[in-house]
């Protein structure tokens, strides 16, 4: 029979959810990852972790003067969108406020 849960294993899955893998929850919670999963569907809870972009290099912030977009995009293997994103940071703009 499966254990109750924990209103502390509920809270901590709602927290670190999207930011730590599914199966360090389950090894944290001691609880299998199969568990975890079900218990995040019950919740809502997407635990979907998105990897972390790499930094922007200055030679690479250096690109976006002289290239276009997709040219940048192509040149550092990032998305145009990424490369756009950093273009309007570096602007102080962001796309929003060009509509």
């Amino acid at each position: 029979m499966a254990e109750k849960w924990e209103l502390y294993e509920l809270e901590f899955i709602r927290e670190v959810a999207g930011q730590i893998s599914s199966r360090v929850i389950a090894e944290k919670l001691e609880r299998t990852h199969g568990a975890i999963e079900a218990m995040a569907r019950r919740l809502g809870i997407s635990l979907a972790t998105r990897p972390k972009a790499a930094r922007w290099r200055d030679d690479e912030i250096k690109l976006l003067v002289s290239h276009s977009i997709p040219h940048v995009s192509k040149l550092t293997n990032r998305s145009t969108a990424a490369v756009r994103d950093k273009l309007y940071k570096l602007r102080g703009t962001s796309r929003r406020s060009e509509c």
